[in-house]
C-alpha cells in the first residue's frame, strides 16, 4: 500500500512539474525584439487564482487595437549619452514603460511619450536605468528631461513557479526653473513584489494551440513627489501622492515578451482591470492579404522623400503611412497609394520609425526604421 501511495505521489508530482514553465533570461526582450501587440481597455477577463494546480485561461474573445513593441540599441537613441550603462531602449507611452496605470493626479502622466533605457544584470533581470521625456506639468514647461533611476527599477525578470522577486527603484531629476529660487525636484519611487503564483495554458485570439504560461502576480506602490527640497527636506510641495497597483503578466518561453500583460486599475474605483496588452500571434501576414512579393521601403537613408513600394497585385485598400521620432511623437501621417511619396525634407536628421497600415482593419503590413539625412 505504501508503495502504491508513493507511486501515485511521484506520478502527481511529475505531472504537476511537467505542466509548469520557467522563464529564463533568454525568454526576455533583447535588442532587435519587435512584437505586434494589441491593447484593449476595460476588458472582461477571468484571471484565475493562485494555485499549485494547472489552470486554463481562454482569452480568445479579446479584440484590441494594434500597437508595436520594439527594443533597439540604446546607442541609436537621442539621450544615449545620459545613460552610459544602458544597452537597450524602448520608445513608448510612460504607462507602458513603467507598466502601471497612473490615476488622475492632476496631470495626464500617462499621455507622455518617453524613451526607457535598460541594462541586463548578471542574474538576467532587465532593469530600467531611466527615462528621457518631455515634461510640461504643474504649470511648468520643463522641456526634455532625463529621469535617472538609482536604484534601477525592475522591468522584467527570470522567474519560476513559487518564486518571489522584489525591487525598489527611484527615478529622480533636479531641474532649474526660472520662477523658483532653488531647483525643482521630481522623484518617482516604485516598489514591486512579483510572485509567480499560478501556471497552466492560455488561449489567444486566432493562435491555434494554447500556450504554456506562468502567471506573475505583481503588487506594489508608486509614490510621486514634485517640489523643492533643501538637504532632503521638502520646503515647497507641489505634488506628493502615493497609490497601490496590481498587475498580472502571463509569460511563456521563447516569445521574448509577455504573452499577456494585465494592468490593474490604480484608482481603486470602477473595474479592477484598466487594460490588457497581448501578443498578436494570430496576425495577418503579407501572404494572407494576397501579396506574393515583399513590400519594400526606400531610400534609406532618406533625404527629401520616403516611399513604400507596393506590389501591383495588392488587393485594393486605403493605406496609411506614419512616421514617429525617437520620442514616439507622430511627425508624419498621410493616406498612401503606390504613386505617393512621403515628404520628409522638413524633418530634422535622425532615426525614425515608420509603419504602413490598412485603414479598414488596422492591419500592419510593414514597419521598420529609416534614417533621415539631408
Amino acid at each position: 500500500m505504501r508503495k502504491l501511495l508513493l507511486s501515485i505521489f511521484c506520478l502527481l508530482t511529475y505531472v504537476t512539474t511537467q505542466a509548469q514553465v520557467s522563464i529564463t533570461a533568454a525568454d526576455l526582450p533583447t535588442v532587435g525584439t519587435t512584437k505586434s501587440i494589441r491593447q484593449q481597455n476595460l476588458p472582461d477577463m477571468d484571471l484565475g487564482t493562485a494555485s499549485s494546480t494547472a489552470q486554463t485561461w481562454n482569452f480568445s474573445d479579446l479584440n484590441g487595437t494594434p500597437k508595436t513593441a520594439e527594443f533597439v540599441a540604446a546607442s541609436t537613441t537621442s539621450a544615449a549619452s545620459e545613460f552610459p550603462s544602458s544597452t537597450m531602449a524602448r520608445v513608448a507611452p510612460l504607462t507602458d514603460l513603467l507598466g502601471i496605470a497612473i490615476p488622475d493626479v492632476g496631470v495626464d502622466l500617462g499621455g507622455f511619450q518617453g524613451i526607457a533605457y535598460y541594462h541586463t544584470n548578471a542574474a538576467g533581470k532587465i532593469l530600467n536605468d531611466g527615462i528621457n521625456i518631455n515634461l510640461d506639468i504643474f504649470g511648468f514647461s520643463l522641456g526634455e528631461q532625463n529621469l535617472e533611476a538609482d536604484p534601477s527599477d525592475l522591468y522584467l525578470t527570470p522567474i519560476t513557479y513559487g518564486q518571489t522577486v522584489t525591487n525598489s527603484g527611484e527615478f529622480e531629476q533636479t531641474i532649474e526653473v526660472d520662477t523658483l529660487p532653488v531647483p525643482l525636484s521630481i522623484i518617482l519611487t516604485i516598489d514591486r513584489n512579483i510572485n509567480a503564483d499560478a501556471f497552466g495554458t492560455l488561449q489567444l485570439p486566432g493562435a491555434g494551440q494554447p500556450y504554456s504560461v506562468l502567471r506573475c502576480n505583481e503588487a506594489g506602490t508608486m509614490t510621486l513627489f514634485a517640489g523643492v527640497e533643501v538637504f532632503g527636506i521638502p520646503i515647497l510641495t507641489l505634488f506628493d501622492t502615493s497609490f497601490a497597483f496590481q498587475n498580472y503578466r502571463f509569460m511563456t518561453p521563447g516569445q521574448q515578451y509577455p504573452l499577456v500583460s494585465v494592468t490593474g486599475n490604480a484608482t481603486g474605483f470602477g473595474p479592477a482591470i484598466a487594460s490588457v496588452e497581448y501578443l498578436h500571434t494570430g496576425g495577418v501576414s503579407v501572404e494572407d492579404v494576397g501579396v506574393p512579393t515583399r513590400i519594400t521601403a526606400y531610400p534609406n537613408p532618406a533625404d527629401e522623400h520616403f516611399s513604400v513600394q507596393l506590389p501591383d497585385n495588392l488587393a485594393p485598400h486605403s493605406y496609411r503611412l506614419q512616421l514617429y521620432n525617437t520620442l514616439g511623437q507622430l511627425v508624419a501621417d498621410a493616406d498612401y497609394s503606390q504613386a505617393d511619396a512621403q515628404d520628409v525634407s522638413h524633418l530634422p536628421e535622425g532615426l525614425y520609425a515608420y509603419q504602413l497600415t490598412r485603414n479598414d482593419d488596422a492591419t500592419v503590413l510593414l514597419s521598420g526604421k529609416v534614417v533621415i539625412k539631408h
